[in-house]
């Protein structure tokens, strides 16, 4: 029963990941790199899945994201910053969001792509601060870092 289920959750998360043909997102956003990545993004069935204006999804919403702390699946946390979003993007189930399944497919995106989509987000989360690179205190970005609490 356990796997039908399972079955059933990964199919129907599959399913949502391949919308947005209408070629635009609901949110306008600024600058050429992120317009460019907004496009993408619809075009990639990124939308599908990922909201842009808070709406709950199979996929976390892109609002407001970059600067957060995200709990994942497994325990720990990651800060949502350039080398966590580039990391999701080219490896999607190497760090899954706790609460979502594991089904996004990796996409292959070129370089200039990934800095259009980064762009993107970065447009939606405009109280971020400018620059998201890995923390100088030689902590990759996209460590783990153990969680406090269990995550059953």
């Amino acid at each position: 029963m356990a796997m039908v289920l399972l079955a059933v959750g990964v199919a129907v998360s599959l399913a949502s990941c391949g919308g947005g043909s209408d070629g635009g997102g609901k949110v306008a956003v600024e600058g050429a790199a992120a317009q460019r990545g907004q496009a993408l993004a619809w075009s990639s069935g990124c939308s599908g899945c990922h909201s842009e204006d808070g709406t709950y999804s199979s996929g976390p919403t892109w609002q407001g994201i970059i600067g957060t702390q995200v709990k994942l699946k497994g325990g720990g946390t990651v800060l949502v910053d350039d080398d966590y979003l580039r990391r999701s993007i080219t490896e999607p189930t190497a760090q899954v969001v706790d609460g979502y399944w594991p089904v996004m497919p990796a996409v292959a995106l070129s370089e200039p792509q990934i800095e259009d989509l980064l762009a993107y987000l970065h447009a939606l989360s405009p109280d971020a601060p400018a620059t998201t690179s890995a923390p100088t205190s030689g902590i990759p970005s996209t460590a783990v870092i153990p969680s406090t609490t269990s995550v059953p």
